[in-house]
């Protein structure tokens, strides 16, 4: 009996320490979330590190993005070879993810971090609503084999990751009166001043920007959230309101959604409304305030608030902090005060305009802080981005990448809860004025034609895809167009 229990007992010993040395493994092969693999910084080297999310990382096209043009400009103004330019970038990710990466990057060695947040404090919904079922999901995603098992499970329910691309028949709005979204701020602050002085500590500066956002442009979330509105007759009303503003009638507009307000409460998508009216007629300071309170009552908050803003504002006379108002930087560039698509491509994304107003800011004060030697003049921003898209040009590249970056937009603005179908057409329109023949461009533009229920036009746009492609197309296969069956499904196409 002894020996049964001896044998039982080292049996386990013998799992458990093979567990441990699997979960060793499984933990640098498949790092938790906010973690990742930086070599030590190599000898001679200026290691800049910059953080954030996927603004900081280039969404959608990093060639076209700020940490690309700030390493070309950086590197014309001294740095050369020697320039060690890190992204730690990542899309979806948050300020508690960015704390664990930037230990990491001031452990590996680091000259200089830049950082630009918040666009993502709100994106992940989790603990909006705990239950057991989340509770002990996240209890055993802390496990990498926990991580490992679940995304295993993930792809064999669905080997396409199809269920990110369902647009659901109605929208649930955040519970802003909820004790989890209060938090956010304060986890928020929380995170960004353990950042702050971790930076202290080390010796090492911290460029902290704020993070500008699509006002004027991009409203509200305001699609399929009728069912749930106080305000009875939502969607009616909001057509109303558009086409009194379409119409020139910006004072009925305004008055209506004043009175509606007045009634049932502040609502997201009729302060952007009243800001709508306000620029038409030339109001500009006014359309400014109903843009941001329009942005800051978004029901799914997926840009940086002006909370979120003013919380890393606090933080601009720390020691080792070289502050950039970035946010305030773009009202003043926009025309009449006003970001929209000119500086933002989507609701949080710059263009390249935009991603080469940042560059310039960071580059200027980089070299005013002295922090990295003395480096030659930054350019302008105009004057940056032209000579960098002259280089793409001149290795051949900024064609195909302004081609990835028109489809890219206008598949981002596609998706739920945007549901901005007319600025995909956009998107795809101005892609397809430079490549006639690309089969990608007409299947997402059969997509948006069938989503806003022009069905003949899909059809036609479906067969020029499948002509130029020379096959029929898989509307399973979400890596080209990925909301291609969806639209279908919606326009009751079938597809046999």
């Amino acid at each position: 009996m002894k020996k049964t229990l001896a044998k039982l007992l080292a049996s386990l010993v013998m799992t458990l320490i093979l567990l441990a040395v699997l979960e060793g493994v499984l933990r640098w092969l498949f790092p938790k979330r906010g973690e990742a693999h930086i070599p030590p910084k190599a000898p001679d080297t200026v290691r800049v590190v910059t953080l954030g999310e996927s603004t900081v990382y280039g969404t959608p096209v990093p060639e076209l993005g700020l940490v690309s043009m700030l390493g070309h400009e950086l590197r014309r103004m001294g740095l050369g070879d020697r320039l060690d330019l890190v992204n730690l970038g990542k899309p979806g990710t948050d300020s508690e993810e960015l704390v664990k990466r930037l230990r990491q990057a001031l452990d590996s060695g680091t000259d200089l971090v830049i950082l630009l947040m918040g666009h993502n404090e709100y994106l992940n919904r989790r603990g909006e609503h705990p239950d057991s079922k989340t509770v002990w999901r996240d209890r055993i995603q802390s496990f990498a084999l926990g991580r490992v098992l679940d995304s295993v499970a993930a792809r064999i329910r669905d080997p396409r990751k199809a269920r990110q691309f369902i647009m659901p028949d109605r929208l649930t709005p955040y519970d802003r009166a909820s004790p989890w979204f209060a938090g956010r701020q304060d986890r928020f602050r929380r995170n960004l001043g353990e950042m702050v002085d971790l930076c202290r500590r080390a010796g090492v500066p911290l460029v902290l920007c704020t993070a500008p956002c699509n006002l004027a442009d991009w409203p509200p979330v305001h699609k399929d959230i009728a069912w749930c509105s106080p305000i009875p007759d939502y969607d009616a009303v909001v057509a109303d309101l558009r086409a009194r503003i379409e119409a020139g009638q910006w004072e009925g507009a305004a008055r209506r959604a004043a009175e509606t307000q007045a009634q049932y409460g502040e609502e997201a998508m009729l302060q952007y409304l009243q800001g709508r009216a306000a620029q038409a007629a030339s109001h500009y300071d006014e359309a400014l305030r109903l843009y941001q309170r329009a942005r800051d009552l978004d029901p799914y908050p997926w840009r940086a608030s002006s909370a979120l803003n003013d919380i890393t504002r606090s933080f601009s006379d720390t020691p080792e902090v070289l502050f950039e108002d970035i946010e305030q930087d773009f009202i003043q560039a926009a025309s009449n005060g006003l970001v929209g698509f000119d500086l933002i491509a989507d609701n949080c994304h710059p263009t390249p305009r935009g991603s080469a107003r940042v560059a310039a800011r960071v580059a200027r004060r980089i070299r005013e802080s002295r922090r990295l030697g003395d480096l030659a003049e930054a350019h302008p921003p105009e004057e940056l981005l032209a000579e960098y898209l002259a280089d793409l040009g001149k290795r051949g590249q900024a064609d195909s990448l302004q081609l990835e970056w028109n489809l890219q937009n206008a598949i981002y603005c596609m998706k739920s809860p945007f549901y901005f179908f007319e600025v995909s057409q956009r998107y795809l329109e101005a892609a397809l004025q430079a490549h006639p023949e690309n089969w990608r461009l007409y299947a997402n533009r059969a997509a948006v034609h069938w989503l806003c229920g022009r069905i003949p036009e899909g059809r036609a746009d479906l067969d020029t895809a499948e002509r130029l492609k020379g096959s029929r197309l898989d509307i399973e296969d979400r890596s080209v167009a990925p909301y291609l069956k969806e639209a279908m499904g919606k326009a009751g196409i079938p597809r046999s």
